[in-house]
């Protein structure tokens, strides 16, 4: 099928514009005769490429300085078109249908399909999580449990740095907020009663790209669904152990509360459902979610930046009491604490890529008009890296959230949770963990680097992660609750 074609609108068909990749010259197509080339094509996605590059911040930025804001490119057996610019990506998701796809990738789909999550049925499901997660006033209901992990992650860290020769090092500070994020997201007791197995992105990648008769000699594919086997298990596990402690507190006559309660008793998902959407929700939110990656990288840019931490540190003591720790209604009345995640999460996109499948209808870009089941790939990392709306992109400046600190960018220029129905359903109950975190870590130390100088760049593993470890001191405030 031709990528574009003219579609019978009652109008005569209108002409397109698009920008020529080698002079930058505005050409013109007649859509009644398109041609593959009207759209920019990209060349970065041929085999001989490494898939990390593919995927990567710089391929992203390469692609959009060369082809504009919209351009074709291909990956496997998927033939996509990109989009680079907020002005276009707004059009397009404004645009979206009742029930939106991120893509039909197969080996997605595969899982999805037997839980039937997709169309209709995922439709009522995200209904019943939005409900609860997406308001804030139903996220602030969890602030208590969440308050209890972020006390024990500063039991823990305070343990890590006793352990170092100086007494104030910790190592890999990425992986002990991963398991605070994963704490957090079910409230689930310490330790944890097994261990996680992510997802690995070499099996995801490999098992997208090669064809479907390679999954019987090689190994990508089995891998990918033992995989997932194993998050679904350790799900399972976790929601029937806590499914026993609400039994026994209904027995005891005492009230239950809770994401995993409301569920059960909403009476609008089956157990298969539940059991489904939760398990989700714990790989979303420690992985995809952005919480223990985010605060890895807003303290490691606090700590080379002394000045906006000291800020953010009269910031803090100015709204909360030295004997007391930050709760969330202490929150909006931070807002360089909101500015700090927000620019993190701007520079640092967890999900650089992400797509859409338009299934419902065609789609109307400019003067460009694309068929339904075009597969648009969402450049988010290029987006929220072009200086035109955040001028000197790479540096880290949270003062660019503030009200009255320079022009204003374009609303959907950073994105990092997603716009409309399929917006991340963890949202809220994410930005209150990361708040509360980052806050009660700031009161009580003064986050250094790494002594030994170490740089620390992203690479793109699907979602962006830091690669090396991030080593960070940190140094005892004094009379810090």
């Amino acid at each position: 099928m031709r990528w574009r074609q003219a579609l019978t609108l009652g109008v005569p068909a209108p002409r397109v514009s698009w920008v020529s990749p080698g002079t930058g010259v505005p050409r013109s197509h007649n859509l009644q005769n398109p041609s593959p080339r009207d759209v920019p094509c990209s060349e970065h996605c041929s085999p001989d490429v490494p898939i990390t590059l593919l995927c990567s911040g710089t391929s992203q930025l390469m692609s959009r300085r060369i082809y504009g804001p919209i351009w074709k490119s291909t990956f496997g057996h998927y033939e996509n078109i990109n989009i680079g610019s907020p002005e276009v990506l707004e059009q397009l998701l404004r645009q979206e249908g009742k029930y939106p796809m991120r893509s039909d990738m197969a080996l997605w789909k595969e899982h999805r399909d037997t839980r039937r999550l997709e169309g209709e049925r995922w439709y009522r499901l995200r209904q019943v999580l939005n409900k609860r997660l997406l308001k804030p006033s139903e996220a602030a209901l969890y602030a208590g449990a969440i308050g209890e992990v972020v006390s024990d992650l500063m039991v823990r860290l305070r343990d890590e740095r006793s352990r170092s020769p100086s007494g104030v090092l910790v190592c890999d500070v990425a992986n002990l907020l991963y398991r605070f994020a994963l704490e957090g997201r079910g409230s689930l007791p310490s330790p944890l009663p097994c261990p996680v197995h992510p997802v690995p992105a070499g099996n995801s990648i490999f098992a997208t790209v090669l064809p479907r008769w390679t999954r019987k000699v090689l190994p990508f594919w089995g891998r990918y669904l033992d995989s997932w086997d194993t998050i679904f298990a350790f799900g399972k596990t976790l929601i029937d152990r806590k499914m026993e402690e609400l039994e026994g507190q209904v027995e005891r006559g005492k009230e239950v509360s809770g994401y995993l309660s409301y569920l059960l008793a909403s009476g609008r998902l089956s157990l298969e459902e539940v059991y489904g959407s939760v398990a989700e929700l714990l790989l979303a939110g420690v992985d995809t979610v952005r919480t223990s990656n985010t605060l890895s990288w807003a303290l490691y840019h606090l700590s080379r930046d002394l000045g906006i931490q000291e800020a953010l540190y009269q910031e803090l003591t100015a709204v909360v009491p030295p004997d007391r720790v930050p709760g969330a209604e202490d929150i909006p009345k931070m807002p360089l604490l909101r500015a700090v995640i927000k620019e993190t999460l701007r520079i640092y996109p967890v999900v650089p890529t992400n797509a859409r499948v338009f299934w419902e209808k065609d789609i109307v870009i400019g003067d460009y008009l694309f068929p339904k089941n075009t597969l648009f790939v969402l450049a988010h990392y290029a987006m929220s890296h072009d200086e035109t709306h955040f001028p000197e992109p790479e540096r880290f400046l949270p003062q660019r959230w503030l009200r009255g600190y320079g022009s204003p960018h374009h609303p959907f220029s950073s994105i990092p949770f997603g716009y409309g129905v399929r917006a991340c359903v963890g949202r809220r109950i994410a930005e209150l963990e990361m708040h509360l975190a980052l806050a009660r870590i700031i009161q009580a130390f003064e986050v250094r680097p790494d002594p030994r100088g170490v740089e620390v760049t992203s690479v793109s593993r699907i979602v962006l992660v830091a690669d090396k470890p991030i080593n960070l001191e940190f140094v005892a405030r004094p009379a810090a609750p």
